[in-house]
């Protein structure tokens, strides 16, 4: 996973990709960039292209990475992109503080 994720799993936090416990769901939300975007992306989308940003939601909350690092907002709900989907990733047995130290680990 830490060469997935591309950066160190802190020490207290290795070992427990495998425990089990109840899962919660994990969805990827993309956006166009713009609603200006959407239609492009309509057509690039048949291609496999187009121009978009993404957040990564589970607990309830959505995270992503912007110009002064990472943050989180409101599910589907982005300040300055348009909402276009979500994709269900799976589940994770991690717990809310849990996550919240996985992206403390991930910020810069």
């Amino acid at each position: 996973l830490a060469q997935v994720c591309n950066f160190p799993i802190p020490t207290d936090m290795q070992g427990i990709w495998s425990v089990a416990g109840p899962q919660r769901a994990v969805y990827l939300s993309v956006y166009d960039l713009d609603a200006r975007l959407g239609l492009l992306n309509d057509i690039a989308g048949v291609f496999g292209g187009g121009a978009y940003h993404a957040g990564i939601e589970v607990y309830g909350t959505e995270w992503t990475f912007g110009q002064d690092g990472l943050y989180s907002h409101q599910p589907r709900q982005h300040d300055y992109h348009s909402y276009r989907e979500s994709i269900f990733l799976g589940t994770t047995t991690l717990s809310n503080d849990q996550v919240h130290k996985l992206l403390e680990a991930s910020s810069p």
